[in-house]
């Protein structure tokens, strides 16, 4: 029942936030927090159940589908649980085992699937100035046809923070999820691909 003290000589620790992908719950990316505070970083996970799509509850990254429509993005941050995180951090910043070790100035947000685009999406300075980078697996800046974009269209991310966007060529996800995007299956690395050189807004063909 002990709680081992952080080590202040590696301390200010910079901090991941990390998004799940849908119906993911936090104890799947244990693997990666493990990893990646072993190298010196805190890592945050969460779990949220949420009415996030309509008529949907579950486990959810907490993406803001109102603040996506082409009518409102980029103006406005998309996640809907990063401000509640940011506050979470700041308490623990002031009382607890790590008070005072934080690097809150290096906050890295991270995310698979969906809440890869919600890690991508809110890397921005304007938004969350204590956000330094993001990266994400299995996520591509594609529009959804369900929310208004035209099919085919790319959204523009963040450029002034670095981003590492990640993908594989098995990703189930990304080959038999067309129909949201109102495209025609392909290769699951094209929406990774396009999202970091959008040469053009529309999808191609091979």
């Amino acid at each position: 029942m002990g709680i081992e003290p952080a080590n202040p000589e590696k301390a200010p620790f910079p901090v991941v936030i990390f998004f799940n992908g849908y119906n993911c719950d936090a104890q799947q990316y244990q693997w990666l927090a493990v990893k990646l505070a072993e190298r010196g970083l805190v890592v945050v996970l969460f779990n949220w159940i949420a009415k996030n799509l309509p008529g949907v509850i579950s486990l959810t990254p907490g993406v803001d589908f109102e603040k996506l429509k082409p009518t409102i993005y980029p103006a406005a941050p998309t996640a809907l649980a990063l401000p509640a995180l940011l506050t979470k951090l700041e308490q623990l910043q002031n009382q607890g085992v790590l008070a005072g070790m934080l690097d809150l100035q290096r906050i890295i947000l991270g995310g698979h699937s969906v809440g890869g685009l919600v890690s991508l999406t809110n890397a921005d300075p304007r938004f969350f100035p204590g956000v330094a980078a993001s990266f994400s697996y299995g996520a591509s800046s594609r529009g959804l046809s369900t929310i208004g974009y035209e099919p085919g269209t790319i959204l523009p991310l963040p450029d002034s923070l670095p981003l590492l966007l990640m993908g594989g060529t098995r990703d189930g996800f990304m080959l038999t999820s067309s129909e949201l995007y109102g495209i025609s299956p392909g290769d699951a690395t094209i929406p990774v691909s396009y999202t970091y050189i959008p040469r053009s807004n529309r999808w191609g063909t091979k």
